[in-house]
């Protein structure tokens, strides 16, 4: 606890420029039915859940090229009410807690806090950077996000902590250690060189890639690799007319087994006030068959690292933007299972209150086969059916 208070006090003594923001976040979830097992062992069939922290944004100029930048979030995460079921059911697929990281703060410092169950202080400390300015490059060293790939809705490269189709929008990337350096070449090309550090050395990755554009096309190359895989890819953006269009082809190369693809292929068009895209997906580690998934899960080293978050074969993306002026957004996107069959509709809408507040209501609607217990083994009917159905108001405030 003494080096959390370190790194939230020491800033103040500092001329810097710093930011708050402030979350209120309340989550009504549905779990799906799993067959075959008694209700007190399931997931509870409702649950509310309600989160109120802030985020801490800290930013400094140190020396004329150097700059240190801090973010922490803490506050306070409670279980209000459920009804019937396990409260303490997983049901994630994968393990990525602390991936990524060589050491942290403690997650969770305080458990039900004043003697109340499920009421708990959660922390996170996601950005502590050293950014260094040199005459022909750019050193980021420290906690800090890392995004890779071109593709929108699903992406072979973008594999160090990719963004759950669940989740609320947002631009707000999770840090990992990481060293970084970005080189220009040219007056369009960039070469980006890092390297990931994480507690458990087999999850250390090194990436490299190069950026350019040729005939108005974007075009990237990109390297990925751990001690026992590598990912490389090929990406490209440009625009056909009044289409937006990209794609990205990713090979999967673990260091037994073949060599296994991932691709992406998408497109935009502005119509008036709407945005609409379209992206297929197909994702070869994956399966066509259902009660494959968790197989898939348990033994590729890609899955295992939380590098795919996919389970079938063949996707769909889709979604619709609508700008109402300048304080009103509504979207639904649409994900689609070619293989299973299953769906998952998430509209969400923002509203501006005012200059420094904002209200985001989405929803998750989830279409597709419910998981099964047969044999003392847990099975998925569908990936989307295993979802659970929720909706989420967000309050927002900046100051």
């Amino acid at each position: 606890m003494r080096l959390l208070w370190l790194f939230i006090l020491l800033p103040l003594w500092c001329q810097a420029e710093s930011a708050f923001e402030l979350y209120n976040e309340s989550t009504l979830s549905r779990n799906p039915d799993i067959n075959g097992l008694p209700d007190s062992a399931e997931p509870p069939d409702l649950l509310l859940t309600d989160s109120l922290y802030f985020r801490y944004l800290y930013q400094r100029d140190v020396t004329a090229n150097g700059q240190l930048q801090l973010h922490y979030q803490g506050g306070l995460n409670a279980m209000l009410w459920h009804q019937h079921g396990d409260t303490d059911f997983d049901t994630s697929l994968l393990d990525s807690k602390q991936r990524y990281r060589i050491r942290d703060l403690d997650h969770t410092p305080q458990q039900n806090l004043l003697g109340i169950d499920h009421l708990d202080y959660r922390q996170n400390l996601d950005r502590l950077q050293w950014y260094q300015r040199f005459p022909h490059a750019d050193l980021y060293l420290g906690r800090q996000p890392i995004t890779l790939g071109t593709a929108r809705f699903a992406s072979g490269t973008d594999v160090i902590y990719p963004t759950e189709l669940a989740a609320l929008p947002s631009d707000y990337r999770t840090g990992v250690d990481a060293i970084r350096l970005e080189i220009p070449v040219g007056e369009l090309s960039v070469l980006d060189s890092g390297f990931v550090g994480s507690r458990n050395s087999d999850d250390n990755v090194a990436f490299g890639r190069y950026k350019t554009n040729v005939q108005a096309i974007d075009w990237t190359l990109t390297a990925i690799a751990w001690h026992d895989a590598h990912i490389y890819s090929l990406g490209t953006e440009g625009a056909l007319s009044s289409f937006g269009l990209w794609q990205e082809l990713a090979w999967l190369q673990p260091s037994s087994g073949r060599t296994l693809l991932r691709w992406s292929l998408g497109f935009d068009q502005s119509i008036g006030d709407f945005l609409v895209q379209l992206e297929y997906h197909y994702n070869q580690p994956g399966s066509q068959n259902a009660g494959h998934y968790l197989t898939n899960t348990s033994s590729d080293p890609f899955y295992q690292r939380g590098a795919i978050n996919l389970y079938g074969e063949h996707y769909l993306f889709a979604s619709l933007s609508w700008l109402n002026g300048v304080r009103s957004s509504f979207e639904s996107s649409l994900s689609a299972n070619l293989d299973d069959g299953s769906l998952m509709l998430t509209p969400y809408l923002t509203r501006s209150l005012s200059e420094n507040s904002e209200l985001t209501l989405q929803v998750n609607l989830p279409l597709g086969d419910q998981p099964l217990f047969t044999q003392r083994q847990f099975s998925m009917g569908s990936e989307f059916g295993s979802y659970p159905t929720s909706i989420t108001l967000q309050l927002k405030g900046y100051f």
